[in-house]
């Protein structure tokens, strides 16, 4: 229902369309910061991808979350954040950037919670409304191409110094090189922060009080002057100052979009299709997207009283490892804060890996607080997401009379999305280590309201006005998932479920069974799958339901034992899907030890 913006009683800004474009940024909601008063937009690890926070006038409650709600073609979306952790973690973006810039008509962003008097407790913190394109009247097809290709340089840097290379101190006195027997200079070590010292007044005190707490990224050891140094590995190397060592993890991005639509329209409707392209080579390394955009829209005049809208956009995604953020050991932004210091010279990220491909296990490893194999996590541990989404609404509006309508309209988000990941094992024959692991989610998202509206702008020819409108409406929300993982491998470089080592099936002296694991790595117990539950729960304005089912996949191996042997192998897992009408909680099976009788 439109409505004149003077006639509304709270703030509502309409946004340039073009500016999205011209933007060109990676999130359609990226495009809005420092467009709007009172908006507030942030992304957390300032990668394209990643998710996008908005906030409208400042947060409203400490609990819950502050973001808008956003609403496509009249259908509310889920935008739920790629990432739970504010501290940690992968963050593997949000609903939003799925909208194609060059599909949207207008971008309207309503303030306030007087908003949400449009769609009830999910609009409180303002709402975002997003109407994508139905064509125009013109003569004939109208065919437009549009090529985007934007450069991102990493350019801004923390100011750091470049004279004192790794060290912490140990004394009030100038940090030296230390040589050995032999009169070759050793590379620093880790110095700790309990060491004993003497204070400048002489008495005993210990380098944590008097210098604070320091971990490995100190650089108050000797300067850097090109001396040849012994370096923790056993190598020979220059000791001179890395100016550049901020910069390793990263490169200039590049991302290219391409976008053919096709139009056209006269007075009987209007029709639209375009198709978009687009491919994202990131600033980091090894962690590339993909996505391909199809969107449909039309409006059609059935007759003088009834007219017809409809739209369809189908979203292809596929992404390889979305980077870890924040304070995880897995963070190379941890690493140069906290663990590397202006020595570094990035050895580890040159020889993580042996000319065999195994793991190099980097004996010596002198730097704290990040993963001693972070490089080989890096690119050897690798994780895919794989996300389809369709969005489609059909309305019908129908003028009763002249001042009196009804418009009914029905809409649906559904969207499939498949978690992969793959670790690559640590040793040449190709079992230690690795892993695989495959979750897959559905989430269906179906709107249905009707709504009737009684306008006049003049009463009894008086000069005042009247609208008058009555509607319900109705949400059904349902989520599901499965997921499962291998255990300890039993057949090398295979990523499949079933390569688990077998369990072992122990019969004790008191009759009880207990189970054991043949090999290093994960136990039998933990391959069994836990917190496994459906429920449903009513949310306004009508139904709300919700069904989660996680980690259901069991590995059932049984074997008739007497004393100690292994199972079989050609013992295979079995997945046992339960169904959600259940609505009970499967607990986890175990084994126990049980006291006699």
């Amino acid at each position: 229902m439109k409505r004149e913006k003077r006639e509304i009683g709270y703030s509502s800004e309409k946004i340039n369309t073009d500016e999205l474009t011209r933007a060109n940024s990676g999130n359609v909601l990226g495009a809005l910061s420092a467009r709007s008063a009172g908006v507030q937009i942030s992304q957390g690890d300032g990668v394209e991808g990643g998710s996008t926070r908005i906030v409208i006038r400042g947060n409203n409650n400490l609990s819950r979350n502050n973001q808008p709600l956003i609403v496509v073609d009249n259908v509310p979306m889920d935008n739920t954040s790629g990432l739970e952790s504010v501290g940690r973690g992968v963050d593997w973006g949000n609903g939003i950037a799925d909208i194609n810039p060059y599909d949207i008509e207008d971008y309207s962003v309503l303030k306030g919670g007087a908003a949400s008097a449009l769609y009830g407790e999910r609009g409180a913190n303002g709402v975002i409304l997003i109407t994508t394109k139905r064509g125009k009247k013109q003569s004939g097809l109208g065919v437009t191409y549009n090529y985007n290709v934007k450069i991102t340089h990493p350019y801004r840097y923390r100011e750091v110094q470049n004279k004192y290379g790794h060290g912490g101190p140990i004394s009030f006195s100038e940090t030296t090189l230390k040589a050995d027997t032999n009169g070759i200079y050793q590379y620093p070590g880790i110095y700790g922060n309990d060491n004993l010292i003497l204070d400048q007044e002489g008495n005993t005190s210990n380098t944590a009080k008097e210098f604070g707490y320091y971990g490995s990224a100190v650089s108050w050891g000797p300067e850097m002057l090109g001396q040849n140094v012994l370096w923790w590995d056993g190598e020979m190397r220059s000791y001179s100052p890395q100016p550049d060592n901020l910069k390793m993890a990263f490169r200039d991005g590049i991302t290219q979009t391409h976008n053919v639509s096709v139009q056209g329209g006269n007075d009987k409707g209007t029709i639209r299709m375009s198709f978009t392209n687009q491919d994202h080579t990131p600033i980091i390394y090894n962690s590339n997207y993909t996505r391909t955009t199809v969107n449909f829209g039309t409006n059609i005049k059935i007759s003088d009283k009834l007219k017809a809208d409809a739209t369809l956009t189908y979203v292809k995604f596929k992404r390889k490892n979305s980077p870890m953020i924040g304070e995880d050991g897995n963070s190379f932004s941890k690493g140069f804060l906290y663990s590397w210091p202006r020595s570094y010279q990035g050895i580890d990220r040159e020889t993580y890996q042996l000319e065999d491909g195994s793991r190099n296990q980097l004996a010596e490893y002198p730097f704290r607080d990040v993963d001693d194999y972070l490089w080989w996590n890096y690119y050897n541990n690798n994780s895919w997401q794989d996300r389809d989404k369709y969005t489609g609404s059909i309305a019908l509006m129908y003028d009763i009379t002249p001042w009196l309508n009804a418009t009914g309209r029905i809409s649906r988000e559904y969207s499939v999305e498949q978690f992969t990941s793959k670790n690559k094992p640590t040793d040449f024959e190709g079992k230690l280590g690795g892993g695989y692991s495959n979750s897959l989610g559905k989430n269906t998202n179906d709107n249905m309201d009707v709504l009737v509206t009684a306008s006049k702008k003049s009463i009894f020819k008086s000069p005042i006005g009247v609208r008058f409108s009555l509607g319900a409406s109705r949400w059904d929300y349902s989520e599901y998932s499965i997921s499962g993982a291998s255990g300890t491998w039993y057949y090398p470089n295979m990523y499949t479920f079933s390569n688990i080592t077998d369990y072992i099936f122990k019969l004790n002296d008191d009759g009880t069974t207990t189970v054991e694991n043949p090999d290093i790595g994960d136990p039998g117990s933990s391959l069994v799958p836990a917190n496994t539950s459906a429920g449903s729960a009513p949310i306004r304005p009508i139904r709300f339901s919700t069904c989660r089912l996680k980690n259901i996949f069991l590995w059932n191996s049984q074997q008739e034992t007497t004393g100690r042997q292994p199972c079989p192998r050609t013992t295979t897992p079995t997945c046992i899907l339960r169904h959600p009408s259940a609505l009970l909680p499967v607990k986890p099976l175990r084994y126990r030890r049980r006291s006699p009788g």
